[in-house]
């Protein structure tokens, strides 16, 4: 988990691949290595992790929070991006104190994104189709 929260790209793929570490760990509050890339901004490892690792984008933590809150949280638009657009993420989800993703977002671009998608799929009726 270091490694994730980190963006140790390499030092990741070594565990995973030759000393067979799960990816899907979880530390005392929930958060897993996903999380903790998304939290810290890491964009490539977080498709690493997505794309090679199959880590679940949806995960929770104990405290309710997801990777794409924390990401929000953080202010890391570029992993915003990527967790909407490339992994269809669930931008509706609520925490433990009833709070969503746009709730955190640090910046206008990343509650404007967010908007965006939320318009976009209100407009389909709650059906969760992404350009």
């Amino acid at each position: 988990m270091f490694a994730c929260e980190n963006g140790h790209k390499e030092v990741v793929a070594l565990l995973v691949n030759e000393y067979k570490c799960d990816v899907n760990h979880v530390d005392k509050d929930g958060k897993n290595g996903f999380m903790l890339a998304c939290e810290k901004g890491h964009k490539e490892l977080v498709a690493l992790l997505v794309n090679e690792y199959k880590c679940d984008v949806n995960h929770v933590g104990k405290d309710g929070m997801n990777g794409f809150m924390r990401a929000c949280e953080y202010g890391h638009k570029k992993v915003v991006e990527l967790l909407v657009n490339e992994y269809k993420c669930d931008i509706r989800f609520m925490n433990n104190d009833n709070r969503s993703a746009f709730d955190y977002a640090k910046t206008r671009e990343i509650k404007s994104l967010i908007l965006q998608v939320l318009l976009f799929v209100t407009f389909y009726n709650n059906y969760l189709i992404l350009l």
